[in-house]
């Protein structure tokens, strides 16, 4: 079990991608976060430079209407408005600068989830890089939410990168390792896959579904009994 300390709490919550498997976690953080007293709420922004395409009402949270529109403002704009709350929104590519805007450090007490969900392998080694970094120099501040899916498993690993100095991402993804498997991995990006391969569409439920439940833990019981190995999760994955 990785917990929080007495005096520490989660005070921002930064989604980086808002797709297959953020798409759904955004709603259901926005709904638990709204049940927490408007002081005791921890701020949420989104961030994804992505324009929401035909192709993606396949299997993202997205409607005909949404098209044209940037994924990261289409979520921002409408659960703020169902939950009554204000979400923050950037369009652009996630970058080491966005560390000091959206993850800020302003004490060892305050903590920041930060929930992943983008689709190529090289973007979440660069989002890993970038947190181990910033964590090295401020107390471990940033706790890391992270899944991902490929035709019909997936995984979702949660804790500060401080538990997890060696098995972030490549014990999930050992493809990683291999550049030649990368570049072909990285040539197609997951629509693209689900059309061209016939895939399990409700693998991006069931990894967001695990990890609201990480999320949850984290903001109400200030705790995660996800094991470090992130073995229950892939458990919960590969047998469905």
């Amino acid at each position: 079990m990785i917990a929080l300390k007495p005096n520490e709490k989660i005070t921002n919550i930064v989604f980086i991608g808002a797709g297959g498997n953020n798409g759904y976690i955004i709603p259901h953080i926005a709904r638990i976060v709204s049940l927490l007293s408007p002081i005791k709420r921890p701020t949420i922004s989104i961030i994804d430079f992505d324009i929401v395409e035909d192709k993606n009402l396949v299997r993202q949270n997205f409607i005909f209407t949404d098209v044209g529109k940037y994924k990261s403002e289409v979520l921002a704009m409408r659960y703020s408005a169902v939950f009554g709350m204000s979400i923050n929104y950037a369009v652009h590519r996630f970058t080491h600068q966005d560390l000091n805007t959206y993850l800020p450090y302003v004490n060892q007490n305050y903590k920041t989830l930060c929930i992943e969900g983008v689709d190529k392998f090289t973007t979440k080694l660069e989002i890993a890089k970038a947190i181990k970094q910033q964590n090295r120099n401020t107390y471990n501040n940033i706790i890391l939410l992270s899944s991902g899916n490929t035709e019909d498993i997936g995984q979702a690993v949660s804790g500060p990168d401080s538990y997890l100095p060696d098995l972030f991402p490549t014990a999930f993804s050992p493809e990683v390792l291999e550049q030649e498997r990368l570049q072909e991995i990285n040539t197609a990006n997951c629509i693209e896959n689900v059309i061209s391969v016939p895939q399990n569409l409700a693998i991006n439920l069931t990894a967001a579904m695990i990890v609201v439940n990480m999320a949850y833990q984290w903001i109400f019981d200030r705790q995660s009994n996800w094991r470090a190995d992130g073995s229950q999760a892939r458990r919960y994955l590969l047998d469905f």
